[in-house]
């Protein structure tokens, strides 16, 4: 059974004049169409996606909301969900709007995958990070973050190569993040 439903997409009185919002939610998706003929520039809120939780069905303390998909002007598009706001963004390394309370690193996605996969991360203040990708065996198989960075959200992304540039095995790896004050890794799988 489904535990949580998006309702509607509700603009708010915050979409342009000229510019049209539909939406349709089925159990356990929610489509979303903005469209109009002038750009859009700035930032703020734009669209709202009220959710009900059943609590009859939810099993746990909490619900996961997965946002996929996301499709501008015939692209893809880099997505972040942070602080219970999703931020859609055209930007590929880093999201500017805020700062994320406590360090994070987020499962890589897609996952699995074939040709390439985005990692995000976040860092709650200014820090020395490195994001290492490791076999099954513990051998490291290619650094791709060692430096410092500002607080914030991050976006990189592994296209499956190795430190001396060649395609790794499908399999199983696992990725690691760590700065002075936090540690976490996380698995990934590479398909055929």
């Amino acid at each position: 059974s489904t535990v949580v439903k998006a309702l509607e997409a509700i603009t708010d009185s915050v979409v342009p004049t000229g510019w049209m919002l539909e939406s349709h939610s089925s159990p356990g998706k929610i489509k979303i169409a903005l469209a109009g003929a002038d750009e859009l520039d700035g930032s703020g809120k734009l669209v709202w996606i009220p959710f009900v939780v059943d609590l009859e069905a939810q099993t746990g303390d909490s619900s996961v909301i997965h946002f996929s998909n996301f499709i501008f002007n015939d692209g893809n598009i880099s997505t972040e969900l942070h602080n219970g706001c999703l931020t859609v963004g055209v930007g590929t390394e880093e999201v500017e709007t805020t700062i994320p309370k406590v360090f994070l690193l987020s499962q890589n996605s897609p996952n699995p995958f074939t040709g390439a996969t985005e990692i995000r991360y976040g860092l709650p203040e200014n820090s020395y990070v490195e994001i290492t990708v490791y076999n099954l065996l513990g051998q490291k198989v290619v650094t791709l973050v060692k430096e410092n960075k500002k607080a914030g959200y991050y976006t990189i992304s592994w296209d499956r190569k190795d430190e001396s540039g060649k395609k790794v095995a499908t399999g199983i790896y696992f990725y690691r993040m760590e700065t002075d004050k936090f540690k976490a890794t996380r698995k990934l799988t590479i398909l055929r």
